[in-house]
Protein backbone atom coordinates (compact mmCIF):
# COMPACT_ATOMS: atom_id res chain seq x y z
CA UNK A 1 0.00 0.00 0.00
CA UNK A 2 1.36 3.19 -1.04
CA UNK A 3 2.79 5.24 2.00
CA UNK A 4 0.23 8.45 0.77
CA UNK A 5 -2.58 6.32 1.20
CA UNK A 6 -1.31 4.61 4.29
CA UNK A 7 -1.32 8.02 6.30
CA UNK A 8 -4.15 9.57 4.93
CA UNK A 9 -6.86 10.72 7.06
CA UNK A 10 -9.57 8.69 4.66
CA UNK A 11 -11.06 5.77 5.62
CA UNK A 12 -10.70 2.66 3.21
CA UNK A 13 -14.29 3.01 2.03
CA UNK A 14 -13.68 6.79 1.74
CA UNK A 15 -10.89 5.69 -0.84
CA UNK A 16 -13.35 3.76 -2.44
CA UNK A 17 -15.83 6.40 -2.57
CA UNK A 18 -13.23 8.73 -4.25
CA UNK A 19 -12.06 6.39 -6.69
CA UNK A 20 -15.58 5.97 -7.95
CA UNK A 21 -16.13 9.85 -8.30
CA UNK A 22 -12.34 9.96 -10.21
CA UNK A 23 -14.01 7.38 -12.25
CA UNK A 24 -17.31 9.55 -13.05
CA UNK A 25 -19.77 7.93 -11.11
CA UNK A 26 -23.26 9.25 -9.69
CA UNK A 27 -23.96 8.97 -6.03
CA UNK A 28 -26.64 6.73 -7.17
CA UNK A 29 -24.02 4.54 -8.77
CA UNK A 30 -21.61 4.37 -6.22
CA UNK A 31 -24.53 3.18 -3.64
CA UNK A 32 -25.03 0.46 -6.47
CA UNK A 33 -22.11 -0.43 -6.86
CA UNK A 34 -20.99 -0.47 -3.11
CA UNK A 35 -24.27 -1.93 -2.45
CA UNK A 36 -25.35 0.80 0.35
CA UNK A 37 -27.92 2.89 0.48
CA UNK A 38 -27.59 6.68 -1.21
CA UNK A 39 -27.74 8.64 1.93
CA UNK A 40 -24.88 6.35 3.48
CA UNK A 41 -22.89 7.33 -0.01
CA UNK A 42 -23.72 11.30 1.00
CA UNK A 43 -21.95 10.58 4.21
CA UNK A 44 -19.15 9.16 3.01
CA UNK A 45 -18.75 12.50 0.61
CA UNK A 46 -19.99 15.00 2.97
CA UNK A 47 -17.06 12.98 5.52
CA UNK A 48 -14.00 12.93 2.37
CA UNK A 49 -14.71 16.48 1.67
CA UNK A 50 -14.70 17.90 5.20
CA UNK A 51 -10.93 15.61 5.54
CA UNK A 52 -9.39 17.28 2.06
CA UNK A 53 -11.59 20.38 3.01
CA UNK A 54 -12.76 20.53 -0.22
CA UNK A 55 -16.13 21.85 -1.40
CA UNK A 56 -17.08 20.53 -4.82
CA UNK A 57 -16.63 16.80 -6.87
CA UNK A 58 -14.93 18.37 -9.08
CA UNK A 59 -12.12 19.49 -6.54
CA UNK A 60 -12.40 15.73 -5.53
CA UNK A 61 -11.95 14.65 -9.24
CA UNK A 62 -9.04 17.06 -9.68
CA UNK A 63 -7.37 16.05 -5.71
CA UNK A 64 -7.88 12.03 -6.77
CA UNK A 65 -5.94 12.51 -9.98
CA UNK A 66 -3.14 14.45 -8.29
CA UNK A 67 -3.08 11.71 -5.17
CA UNK A 68 -3.01 9.17 -8.22
CA UNK A 69 -0.32 10.48 -9.99
CA UNK A 70 1.90 10.87 -6.69
CA UNK A 71 1.03 7.33 -5.64
CA UNK A 72 1.99 5.99 -9.56
CA UNK A 73 5.43 7.77 -9.09
CA UNK A 74 6.41 5.95 -6.01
Amino acid sequence: MPELIRHSPLTRREWQVLSLIHAGQSNEQIAEHLNVAPTTTKTHIRSLYQKLNITHRNEAVQLARSLLSKIQGE
